[in-house]
This record gives C-alpha cells, sequence and structure tokens, in this order.
C-alpha cells in the first residue's frame, strides 16, 4: 500500500479478483467491488453501471447512501 492507504493497480486487481471468488449473491459482490474501489480511490462514492444495448445503463451499485440502489437511465 502506499502512504495515502491506497492500492497500487496490481494490488487492486488482485484484491478484486479475491471478491469475485469470494462466496455470496452478485449483488452482494458488485456492492463489496464498488466499496474496494471506493476506499481506493478515497472516494465517497462509487457507482458501477452496466451498459444495455447501444443507449441503456443501468445502475448496478452504488455505495455510501443509505442502500445501494438500482435503476435504469438511458444516456
Amino acid at each position: 500500500m502506499s502512504p495515502s492507504g491506497t492500492l497500487g493497480p496490481r494490488a487492486l486487481l488482485r484484491r478484486l479478483r479475491q471478491v469475485m471468488a469470494e462466496p455470496g449473491e452478485g449483488q452482494e459482490r458488485l456492492d463489496r467491488i464498488a466499496n474496494v474501489i471506493a476506499e481506493n480511490m478515497v472516494a465517497e462514492v462509487c457507482s458501477i453501471y452496466l451498459r444495455r444495448g447501444e443507449r441503456m445503463l443501468e445502475l448496478l451499485s452504488l455505495i455510501h447512501i443509505s442502500e445501494p440502489t438500482r435503476l435504469r437511465r438511458i444516456s
């Protein structure tokens, strides 16, 4: 870890692979991944979107609000 508490790129990818290999439902793992990324970037919010089709983005995980949120938006 660097002095600021963030992981280097390889260590972050290794941690993300570990989270993906852990047991649990898909949504739980997505939320953990968003949390790992937010902590590494020292961010208050982290979102994971899935692109569906040409113009649809689906918000799959949003960390650091009252609870993870799921909604659809056209971009």
